[in-house]
């Protein structure tokens, strides 16, 4: 079952899920922390993939959970003050999460996301691209990538900073690509993630995806 890209919710430190997410579906929250290097902290029921303490003035932590239907809650992502939740679904349920990279930069309009090898190779991950900066007034949703074609998916902002999210499906590997922001220059971090496709099992004679064993 491909990996497919269902919906997000944005916020400050929580976001509304209701209504998006059906059992199974994976979750992957980010969040990035202006002002404080402490990284926010993730909550009950969610599995921490990467939470780091930013060398320059800012923290972003990152972490997944598996839905169990449509009244899933974002929980409170404490001392966060951007928070991005993208909903995934045909990603494997036990380990949906293979190879990660993160960068961080400063006094800078341009973002540059990590380049990244896949730990499948055969071309069925999703790569997802996040990033925060320290400034109210870029356009991370919009500006143009040089390097990897990914897709923009969700943007939140609040009075000191922003946040937004990135995808590119069926790779095997990104290569290391830049976002040139409209806007204040400010210390930014990006995180690169890759998804793993829930994997095939043959049973009697027919192929049946791990999602409905």
């Amino acid at each position: 079952m491909a990996i497919s890209y269902i919906n997000n919710a944005t916020g400050l430190t929580t976001a509304t899920l209701t209504g998006l997410t059906q059992a199974d579906d994976i979750m992957i929250g980010f969040t990035f922390r202006d002002g404080n290097s402490t990284a926010p902290t993730i909550p009950a029921g969610w599995t921490s993939i990467s939470s780091s303490a930013g060398t320059l003035n800012n923290g972003s932590c990152v972490a997944w959970k598996n839905a169990t239907g449509a009244a899933e809650v974002s929980g409170t992502w404490t001392s966060a003050n951007s928070l991005i939740i993208d909903i995934y679904r045909g990603c494997d349920l036990i380990n949906p999460i293979g190879t990660i990279a993160e960068s961080e930069g400063s006094g800078s309009s341009v973002i540059t996301y990590p380049a990244l090898t896949c730990n499948k190779s055969n071309n069925t991950s999703t790569v997802i691209a996040f990033a925060g900066h320290r400034s109210p007034d870029v356009n991370l949703n919009n500006a143009t990538f040089t390097g990897t074609s990914y897709t923009n998916r969700a943007f939140v902002q609040d009075a000191t900073d922003t946040a937004a999210a990135h995808d590119i499906s069926s790779v095997n590997s990104v290569s290391s690509t830049t976002q040139t922001l409209t806007g204040t220059n400010g210390a930014w971090r990006a995180r690169v993630i890759e998804l793993i496709e829930a994997a095939a099992v043959t049973n009697k004679g027919s192929t049946l995806s791990m999602m409905g064993v």
